[in-house]
């Protein structure tokens, strides 16, 4: 196979240009996973088509081995980077390690005993491809609206694996045959997909990149950096919008204001630390008694709230019994021993003609009224209710 040496030399400035990009996106992200196996791809590719153009390695058998290698590596390089970005558990060097192997084995004897490189560029060619197509799968696994980005580097991805999958199949005779009806080498054809794909593929993980920070962004402006529930100003964007959906459907909203009793005197007798586990355990115990369309949220100190779509106010008073009650029988171990603690609810339900701001008010006070009562109680209050 013959390459046309203007494109070789295109191809091979971009590959060096595209290796540093990732570098550097690796360098100032490192919390990023998966960055730094696709920086290691295309160190691969760069070591892949460096040996290829200097022709460093004059014995056959030697070059051989270093094409096969950097070839797969880059795939499997690529699709390391995939797994670990999609935080998939599997150790796929199991699996992939051994098949490098026997293709090695197998280009081993289509080179020493019977010299034949269609084969043997067949043979890397698929294990690459297949190895960017699984990559490309765990990508495209999550919903598209979560990761639009993501999507798009995981389609690259997939039809670069495809392609590489079939490029042997250029050098059939049919396929020569329309290939030469248009002027294009078979050879050239696989340089130009190359030259696109060194430059898209970055492109990919730069906007990857981009698009991850800018979750985490997010996420800090709409969550508690403590117990990763929504903060106060989200968590009442969700109620306003959750009380026009109820009003709309006819349905009931009920909404609680949870205080967490005594607890300066936790954080004074246990230190403060002890108190943020608390504020910790109490939020992984109450989200793990929630509907999937109940929110909580951290109205700031000990004080949580938690809105219950199509919920009445008799299953509402059902649903804080049975929380006060979790809570009251699961004490929290903390470094500073095991602490028991309870908590006071008030509730509400909110109507049509009530404003967010009277159902946190008078919901606010039943909560108060629970802790004056004894604490450690559930106390219902109509919006109206003096």
């Amino acid at each position: 196979m013959s390459f046309n040496s203007n494109l070789l030399l295109a191809l091979y400035l971009l590959v060096i240009s595209m290796t540093i990009v990732l570098f550097v996106a690796w360098y100032f992200n490192r919390g990023i996973k998966g960055l730094w196996e696709w920086f290691i791809a295309y160190l691969s590719a760069f070591i892949n088509i460096t040996f290829f153009i200097c022709n460093a390695v004059h014995s056959e058998f030697a070059f051989m081995l270093v094409n096969q290698v950097t070839l797969m590596g880059t795939g499997f390089f690529a699709l390391k980077g995939c797994c670990r970005h999609m935080e998939i558990k599997c150790r796929i060097e199991f699996t992939a390690i051994p098949i490098i192997v026997i293709v090695l084995g197998i280009s081993s004897y289509y080179t020493i005993i019977e010299n034949n490189l269609p084969i043997r560029f067949l043979l890397s060619s698929l294990v690459s491809g297949l190895f960017f197509m699984a990559g490309a799968i765990y990508l495209l696994r999550d919903s598209f609206n979560t990761s639009p980005f993501r999507h798009l580097f995981g389609v690259t991805l997939f039809a670069h694996g495809l392609f590489n999958t079939l490029r042997s199949a250029l050098f059939s005779n049919q396929v020569r045959a329309i290939l030469d009806a248009i002027s294009i080498a078979p050879t050239d054809l696989i340089l130009y997909e190359q030259l696109m794909i060194t430059s898209l593929l970055p492109l990919g993980v730069v906007l990857l990149t981009n698009e991850v920070i800018s979750l985490k962004l997010r996420k800090y402006a709409e969550h508690d950096s403590l117990t990763n529930l929504y903060n106060r100003r989200i968590f009442l964007e969700c109620l306003h919008k959750n009380k026009s959906r109820a009003i709309r459907m006819k349905t009931p909203l009920s909404l609680l204001v949870l205080d967490i009793d005594n607890f300066k005197a936790i954080n004074d007798s246990y230190g403060h630390l002890a108190g943020d586990q608390v504020l910790i355990d109490f939020a992984k115990n109450i989200q793990e008694n929630l509907r999937k369309e109940d929110v909580i949220g951290r109205m700031g100190g000990e004080e949580f709230a938690i809105f219950l779509p199509n919920i009445s106010e008799e299953a509402a008073i059902t649903f804080a019994e049975r929380l006060r009650s979790i809570i009251e029988a699961k004490p929290v171990s903390t470094s500073k021993g095991v602490i028991n603690y309870t908590i006071s609810i008030g509730i509400t339900n909110i109507e049509s003609q009530t404003s967010i701001e009277q159902a946190m008010d008078a919901a606010d006070s039943a909560m108060y009224e629970a802790k004056r009562s004894g604490r450690n109680r559930v106390i219902y209050k109509c919006v109206n209710a003096s």
